[in-house]
């Protein structure tokens, strides 16, 4: 399912607010977005709710949230764009929807594209889901390497973490 622009930003937003349990209002949901038109904001939302994506009772303040599913919303990430935190929305291509064969993940989930063949799982454009497992805080890691004259480039990052996942689109 392809999500536009106004759209993803609107999942974005409702995650972020679902991590601290609370439902943001239609107005802190266009503060989030690029959209300047809050009747926008509300025909986004009544999509996304026709879409199965949301719930949003009707004339009920502070309500909107992610429907409650087996599938999740997870984020499309551009490992290809230096990002600080590949989880920002600079480096966020779109959302996919996945259904997982378990309840509960002890970290976050995200889905990369994969550009070239790895192995004989893994081909060229395929969906990889994976859990980010960095324990330290951080979201990416940089190895260090024992020779002082090894140069690193940052931007040139490969993202540590375990495959969950693979969606294969024939």
């Amino acid at each position: 399912m392809e999500l536009d622009k106004i759209d993803t930003q609107i999942v974005n937003t409702l995650i972020e607010y679902s991590n601290s349990n609370i439902s943001p209002s239609m107005r802190e949901i266009q503060k989030n977005t690029d959209c300047q038109s809050l009747s926008t904001i509300h025909k986004h939302c009544n999509s996304l709710a026709e879409k199965g994506i949301l719930e949003k009772p009707d004339n009920q303040k502070r309500t909107i949230k992610l429907a409650k599913t087996k599938s999740r919303i997870i984020p499309l990430v551009n490992f290809e764009k230096y990002c600080k935190n590949f989880l920002d929305m600079d480096c966020i291509l779109g959302f996919i929807s996945w259904t997982p064969d378990r309840d509960e993940y002890e970290y976050p989930l995200f889905a990369v594209k994969a550009t070239d063949d790895y192995n004989d799982i893994i081909h060229k454009n395929d969906i990889v889901i994976a859990e980010n497992t960095f324990k330290d805080g951080k979201d990416y890691y940089i190895e260090e390497k024992q020779n002082k004259l090894y140069f690193t480039d940052k931007h040139s990052l490969k993202c540590i973490g375990r495959i969950i996942s693979v969606i294969k689109y024939m």
